[in-house]
């Protein structure tokens, strides 16, 4: 059986419960898009009761800066889907409209006892994941700054074909956004453990096989370290048995696994 409750507008479906007395076996999973959630199980007895528990959708709160004319949140990184108030449990985006030669460069909140910063995602568009339908939601404080300086950026990937996904400049100011693809030789993988951005802040991207920075008051040379990959293969002639980790391509010196408490190194 599938339940789908049509939600009242202004509202989100924040818990499901089901009364289990009378049903000898029964199973149950959900689903969520942004604002409706499905339910499906399976039963074999009569007498079930669902509870349906609704929450208000929250409105943001924003401090003022004289800096910021408008927010305008949406539901999706495209901004097709504009919106107003939110379900605390759903991630929205916030496109800050500021004046000339200004920029929102993160934004913050206090909940719980602590400070929380959130990086850009864009020129003053922000992705914000909230969950807090437990408390008032948070005061989100925008940091502006007044884009200023002639900087430059460069980046070193080897074994790595780089193109400028925004646009290539001689010198770029503190704020500026800069997307990159990549594309790695044959068999080459990014170290996510080896890298230095030089003072320049990373920021999520959502293509696949890019890169995205935001510069500071300062001029940039970002490193960014590759290796080889090697597909590992081990036999052992015991009845121990080794303990693969769940990777099928692996850097010289990492350990793949453990034998008889030792590990393994490549």
């Amino acid at each position: 059986m599938i339940l789908t409750p049509t939600i009242k507008e202004g509202y989100y479906l924040s818990d499901v419960e089901m009364n289990y007395d009378n049903i000898s076996s029964s199973s149950m999973s959900t689903s969520s898009s942004e604002y409706t959630k499905t339910i499906t199980f399976t039963m074999e007895a009569d007498n079930l009761t669902v509870y349906f528990t609704c929450s208000p959708l929250s409105a943001l709160t924003i401090a003022a800066d004289s800096h910021v004319t408008a927010v305008q949140a949406y539901l999706d990184y495209e901004r097709t889907e504009p919106v107003s108030t939110y379900n605390p449990y759903v991630r929205i985006f916030l496109l800050f409209t500021t004046t000339e030669g200004y920029q929102v460069t993160s934004l913050s909140y206090t909940a719980y006892g602590a400070t929380t910063s959130i990086s850009s995602v864009d020129t003053n568009f922000f992705m914000y994941r909230p969950y807090f339908s437990f408390m008032a939601p948070p005061t989100l404080t925008p940091s502006v700054i007044q884009k200023s300086g002639a900087y430059t950026f460069s980046i070193t990937v080897p074994h790595a074909k780089l193109t400028y996904q925004t646009t290539k400049k001689d010198t770029y100011q503190q704020g500026d956004i800069i997307r990159l693809g990549y594309q790695l030789d044959d068999g080459y993988y990014l170290d996510s453990a080896n890298y230095d951005f030089d003072g320049a802040t990373a920021l999520s991207s959502y293509d696949e096989n890019s890169l995205a920075f935001q510069m500071p008051a300062k001029n940039v040379a970002a490193t960014f370290d590759t290796y080889l990959g090697i597909t590992a293969s081990v036999e052992v002639d015991d009845y121990n048995t080794l303990d693969y980790y769940r990777v099928s391509t692996y850097r010289n010196n990492d350990y793949v696994g453990y034998y008889g408490g030792y590990g393994i190194r490549l």
